[in-house]
Order: C-alpha cells, then structure tokens, then sequence
C-alpha cells in the first residue's frame, strides 16, 4: 500500500485531470516521473520520521502513466 491516495481533495484531483473517485486508490508515485518519484519517497519518508510538513514544487508535467 505505499504511495496509495486514501485521502485527498476535490483540488487535488483537478490538478492531475481525474475525478476524486479515479485519484482514490491510486499510487501518488505513478503520477510522476522515475526521477521525480524518487525525489518524492525521499521527502515523504523525512516527513514521517521528522513529523515535519514538507512543500513540493508543483509538477505541471505530473500525469497518469
């Protein structure tokens, strides 16, 4: 189950083009390049030991691959 979207927003599916019920389910991973995944496993996994919130950059060339 890692990287799965169990919770999200109206927003937040919107900026990827599905609907909120397509984003559910789906791996945050696969909306983004290999190199751009990993940079985001990185912080995700400092966010979870540290507690401490982090911000992405928006990725206008994030998709469904």
């Amino acid at each position: 189950s890692e990287g799965r979207i169990f919770a999200t927003n109206k927003i937040v599916a919107e900026r990827f083009g599905i609907s909120l019920s397509e984003l559910l389910g789906q791996c945050l991973y696969d909306f983004f390049s290999l190199k751009d995944s990993e940079k985001q496993k990185k912080v995700i996994a400092q966010v979870f030991c540290t507690g401490e919130s982090a911000v992405f950059k928006e990725n206008n060339n994030a998709k469904l691959q």
